[in-house]
Order: C-alpha cells, then structure tokens, then sequence
C-alpha cells in the first residue's frame, strides 16, 4: 500500500511539473490568455512614494470559473476621469527587478490575482515650464488582449501629471507585489 500512495504522489507530481514553470506559475501553453470575456477586474490595492516616484499598486482578480493569463506590460493611460479623456503621455514600461517583461501570470479561478505597479513622477521636481502639469484622476490599463480598465488614482484627491514630457512608468505583470 505505501508504493502504490508514493507512486500516486509523484505521479501527481509529474503532471503537476509539466504545467508549472520554475517560478511556480502555470505555463502560458497550458492555460489560455485572458479575454475582453473573461471575468476579470482591477482595483487599486494601495500606494506609496517617495521624493521622486509615487506609485500605485494595482491588483486583477479572477472572477470567472476558468482560469487565464496575463503577460508583459500593460498599456497604461493616464485620464481625465470617468470620461477617459488622455492627459499627458502614454506610460513608458519600467523594468522592475522579479517582473520580466515577457512572463506569463496565471490567474487561477474564482479569485486568482496578478499585479502590476502604475508610476508618476512627482511633478513638484520639475518647472511648470518643463512639465506642464495637468490632473489626473484615473489611469486606464490595457493588458494584450484583456480589454481595457478604468482605475482611479489620487494623491489628495488627483493626480497631477506632465503633459511635456513623460512622467508616468508602468511595470510588468507579476504574481506578488514587490
């Protein structure tokens, strides 16, 4: 009996390995991307700055029965507001150390995550002059193929960013935060 439990375990195993990657996340090849169908949300989980860089936590979650994947770097907007109007530049990527650009994160279902991290530079570092701030209420996030996402951000109730010159970064996906 005990080689016929170990032998089921490591053949749980084995079919376990051949879908999960060295990181431990599943392999994009195994589970499909997530669609504009999928039942997927984002959400602002928190932020934090510094002197320089204020940045936005920001979380999707798997609503659906069937698991999905993320992957690199969403396309990320600054906007006016529920409007989605563009203000300033769209976010070049930022490379983040344990985020690669081209990884894979799957959201299991039923409440699977990834996250990503939206930047801003601290406008108050640069001349009107150079930056020419305008106010940002939200950011809209496109990951490949996933549809798009309306997120409010707020540094006492708005974002400033410059319209000169780029001054917001948007990180990979990943599976934990950083």
């Amino acid at each position: 009996m005990p080689c016929l439990v170990l032998t089921a375990l490591l053949l749980s195993a084995a079919s376990l390995n051949a879908s999960v990657t060295a990181t431990g996340v599943a392999s994009a090849a195994t589970v499909p991307h997530c669609t504009a169908s999928s039942h997927i949300s984002a959400k602002l989980k928190g932020m934090n700055g510094a002197a320089t860089w204020f940045y936005f936590l920001i979380a999707f979650t798997n609503g659906g029965s069937a698991s999905c994947s993320l992957s690199g770097a969403p396309r990320a907007q600054a906007v006016e507001g529920t409007s989605k109007t563009p203000v300033g530049l769209v976010a070049k990527y930022a490379s983040l150390s344990g985020a690669p650009r081209r990884g894979t994160v799957v959201l299991r279902a039923h409440g699977g995550k990834a996250y990503v991290e939206y930047y801003v530079i601290n406008e108050t570092d640069l001349t009107s002059s150079q930056c020419k701030p305008a106010t940002a209420h939200g950011v809209l996030l496109r990951p490949a193929g996933a549809g798009s996402f309306y997120i409010p951000i707020s540094r006492l109730g708005a974002t400033d960013v410059c319209t000169k010159l780029a001054s917001t970064a948007i990180g990979a996906i990943a599976s934990k935060t950083y």
